[in-house]
Formats: structure tokens, C-alpha cells, sequence
């Protein structure tokens, strides 16, 4: 255990140095509420930048409150989502590619507490900086729409993580076997389009696919109830990020560094 947490340690030192830990939560805040803000002020910026001609008419739709939470998930998910794996594309490939992963292997170090190590810092700086995000998108919400309760807001931060775990986990996948940075981000990425694809195209007849997070989670918003679809999905979610750690793990102690 003590040579986890000496990796652990290691790694949030590192996000510490390089301001992660400062400027991650930042850009996942302003991810969350701008599209909130955008919506809600739309008038005055339409007027500001000129108005509309003569007998035209713009009337924004109004929006309930959950409506405005989904609008920042969205962002989150799109946006958000690039930003993550920007951070997590070289959590292993950086030191196979310069050779540190080799001579720390050297030391009586396991592979899966390396992997899950330096796996669950990015796990730590990705939850806090979205429940920052996802908690500032509530209080303008609450503010500019209509009022969700904290409990929702709880929620709504546990299931949603879950993506973004998810989305971690697929990096520190790719990140078991490839060496370039760049590939880990693109391959991830790809990865993510595909699953949009899917669910685009056969959503409907998958209610438990990962994407559907989101509709899940809207669901509960609106209802104010965990819903059996956002269980099942939750927990095949939780289940994929398992089956793709321990195959990491699995893959970087067996692949020639």
C-alpha cells in the first residue's frame, strides 16, 4: 500500500507543479456555465451587437431548471470531455516514450499499483474539477431558472462522474501499450465517436448504452427519482471502467516497454 500511495503522491506533486490542479477546475467551470449564462442573456447580447431588422422578432424560449443543468452536462461532455484526455494522453506514454517507466520498473514496484496509481490521480483531479464545474452550473441555474435541490445536485455529480471516470479509463488504457501521447489522445477520442455513433444511430433500441447516461440523468432531474435504466447503466458503465483497468494493468505488465 505505501508503494501506491508513493506513486499516488507523486503524481498530484506533479499536477501541483504544473498548475493542473489550478487551472483544470477553472477551464471545467467556465466549460459548465457558459453555454447557462449564453442562453439566459441572449437578448441583451443580440441587442448590444446591433439588434435584429426592423419587425423581426426573437423570443428566447424559456427553460426549466433541469433543462439548464443538461445544457452544461452537454458542454461538459463535448468540451470537457477533450480536456480530460489532454491531460491523461501521457500519464504513461510520456515515461515509456522517455524511459522512466523502465527504471522505475527496475524497483520492486507492481505493474497495478503503477497503473491504478497514477489511474486514480487523474481520477481525484477529474472529480474535483467537474463537481466544481457541475456545482457553479447549479448556483447560476438556481439563480437565472429555477431552483434544483441539493440533493439533485449530489446525484447528479455521483452518476455523471461516473463518464468521466469512464473517459479516464479508456486513457489509461490506451496509454498501457502506446508510447506517443498523441496516439493515446487520438485513439481515445476515436473511441468516444464511435460510442456517439452507436448511440446515435441505435440509441433507441439501447437504453442501457453508455450514452444514455445523460438522458438517464435528465430523467431523474425532471422526476426526481433514480430511475432502473440509470442503475443499469451506472453499473455497466462501472463494470467497463473494471474490465478496462484490469486489462491495463494486465497489458502494460506484458508489453515491452
Amino acid at each position: 500500500m505505501s508503494q501506491w500511495l508513493t506513486i499516488y503522491k507523486k503524481e498530484m506533486l506533479h499536477f501541483w507543479r504544473n498548475k493542473q490542479l489550478i487551472w483544470l477546475p477553472l477551464v471545467m467551470m467556465l466549460i459548465g456555465i457558459i453555454d447557462v449564462i449564453t442562453y439566459y442573456y441572449l437578448p441583451e447580447v443580440i441587442e448590444l451587437s446591433g439588434g435584429l431588422p426592423d419587425g423581426a422578432v426573437f423570443d428566447v424560449p424559456a427553460i426549466k431548471g433541469h433543462e439548464a443543468i443538461l445544457m452544461g452536462l452537454d458542454q461538459l461532455s463535448l468540451m470537457g470531455s477533450l480536456v480530460i484526455i489532454a491531460i491523461s494522453m501521457g500519464t504513461i506514454a510520456n515515461e515509456r516514450n522517455s524511459g522512466l517507466a523502465e527504471i522505475m520498473l527496475t524497483k520492486p514496484i507492481h505493474h497495478f499499483n503503477y497503473v491504478t496509481a497514477k489511474w486514480f490521480s487523474l481520477i481525484t483531479i477529474t472529480m474535483f474539477s467537474l463537481c466544481l464545474a457541475i456545482g457553479l452550473n447549479w448556483y447560476y441555474t438556481n439563480i437565472l431558472f429555477d431552483t434544483i435541490s441539493i440533493k439533485a445536485l449530489l446525484q447528479t455529480c455521483l452518476f455523471y462522474s461516473l463518464w468521466f471516470v469512464f473517459i479516464v479509463t479508456i486513457a489509461v488504457f490506451f496509454n498501457s501499450f502506446l508510447s506517443k501521447s498523441g496516439l493515446v489522445f487520438a485513439f481515445t477520442t476515436l473511441t468516444l465517436f464511435i460510442l456517439a455513433i452507436i448511440n446515435t444511430a441505435f440509441g433507441h433500441r439501447l437504453p442501457y448504452f453508455p450514452n444514455q447516461l445523460s438522458n438517464h440523468i435528465g430523467s431523474m432531474l425532471l422526476t426526481g427519482d433514480i430511475t432502473k435504466q440509470l442503475l443499469i447503466t451506472s453499473s455497466l458503465i462501472g463494470f467497463l471502467i473494471l474490465v478496462l483497468l484490469t486489462a491495463a494493468s494486465f497489458i502494460f505488465k506484458h508489453h515491452k516497454l
